[in-house]
């Protein structure tokens, strides 16, 4: 797994794209806040009438 986000590390720098690193954070942000919102209490806060 880390493996992954080193070799991206490494991609962004070799191919001077930092635009991306932003970019994959708050994917995985967004991502974990779903997963997390599905199998809690907190779902109401997510979708409000």
């Amino acid at each position: 797994m880390w493996t992954v986000f080193r070799e991206f590390f490494r991609f962004c720098a070799r191919e001077k794209k930092w635009w991306l690193l932003p970019l994959v954070i708050l994917l995985l942000l967004l991502a974990v806040v779903l997963i997390f919102a599905t199998s809690s209490g907190i779902v109401w806060s997510l979708y409000p009438f």
